[in-house]
């Protein structure tokens, strides 16, 4: 079966996708997709042309605004070679991988361009965040995923400070040339940002194609370009990490921004949600502050870093993390659902919820 045949066969409909988005957690839902699959909808502008595939192991929408269909189709299959072509070198879980050679061998030589760009993207936010953002905590991780696999339930203290020790992204040497670990046993995982950085490569890639207004979404991550119609923007839908909030989320309206949402529910190790997989790389826990974190910012790559680097750091840290970083903003949900904004992100609220 050919890659089209398989994307084909991965098109959705609207009561499976939100089936998906109700069990995996897909966080940030962009307000005019209305349908999945290659569906049509017409604006005063033009026609709004939808496709959805399956990419990093989540559904993956592009949204285009065209009245040329058949160019859009060939922009869509453009922009899903270059998303995948990303995945070929990010993913930790395919052994052919470049960052899966790193983490078997310590080493990688003459390592893609794309990877060393996005660890450098990855090492400013570390610096920024004090190490709230690691890209080496995948010892941790692998730690609780483990014990959760073994008997549901938690590791040990003392496996945890073991397993920091293999943590700190100054032990991450590298060039354009080659890519080291310093310490036997570290190991990278790019989940907190090489989504975000796959979805800005779809976005560019649209717009090379000569599409300039699109939305690019993944998970929870998404990057929307341009506008829906003649002077209206993108409205995005962000999801609550409860049900049955009193004061539900607001509607976003977007233009040339990046959103990106992450929350404690997304993969919860323990029922009351204290500890997921957003863990502190400093202390090898999760932090006990927020239950979700909405990040605006210029890139996709960057605010899916900074979001994970917000919900270690809690609403006061996480804030002034923002100062350096212009054009970013923040919507920030504690574990009691009282919500908390960065000064400029009120700018995007709908006056229409």
């Amino acid at each position: 079966m050919n890659s089209d045949q398989t994307s084909q066969k991965t098109i959705l409909s609207r009561q499976q996708f939100l089936k998906i988005v109700a069990i995996g957690g897909a966080a940030v839902i962009a307000g005019p997709i209305l349908g999945f699959g290659n569906d049509i909808f017409e604006t005063s502008q033009a026609a709004v042309i939808h496709e959805t595939h399956l990419i990093m192991n989540s559904v993956v929408n592009l949204t285009l605004v065209s009245d040329d269909p058949a160019k859009a189709k060939e922009a869509c299959d453009a922009c899903v070679r270059e998303m995948r072509r990303r995945v070929d070198v990010f993913n930790r879980f395919d052994p052919k991988s470049q960052l899966s050679q790193l983490n078997t061998e310590g080493r990688l030589i003459r390592p893609d361009s794309m990877l060393v760009d996005l660890l450098n993207q990855s090492a400013l936010i570390s610096r920024a965040s004090v190490g709230a953002f690691d890209i080496s905590i995948k010892p941790l991780l692998d730690l609780y995923l483990a014990s959760q696999a073994l008997n549901g339930g938690l590791p040990s203290f003392e496996d945890v400070l073991f397993a920091l020790r293999l943590v700190d992204y100054k032990k991450i040497v590298y060039d354009e040339n080659e890519i080291g670990l310093s310490c036997p046993g570290m190991s990278l995982t790019l989940d907190g940002i090489a989504k975000g950085a796959v979805v800005d490569a779809g976005v560019d890639t649209l717009r090379k194609n000569g599409f300039d207004n699109v939305i690019v979404e993944a998970a929870g991550d998404l990057l929307a370009a341009g506008e829906r119609d003649l002077q209206v923007p993108w409205k995005i839908g962000i999801r609550p990490p409860r049900d049955g909030m009193i004061q539900p989320p607001p509607v976003l309206h977007i233009n040339n921004r990046a959103v990106a949402t992450s929350g404690d529910y997304l993969q919860a190790f323990t029922s009351d949600y204290s500890i997921h997989h957003i863990l502190d790389p400093r202390r090898g826990f999760s932090s006990t502050e927020l239950s979700s974190a909405t990040v605006i910012a210029p890139s996709a790559r960057l605010a899916d870093g900074l979001v994970t680097a917000i919900m270690v750091l809690g609403v006061h840290d996480g804030l002034e993390l923002l100062k350096s970083f212009p054009g970013c903003e923040a919507y920030l949900i504690d574990k009691n659902l009282r919500s908390t904004c960065s000064p400029g992100m009120g700018a995007y609220f709908s006056v229409i919820l």
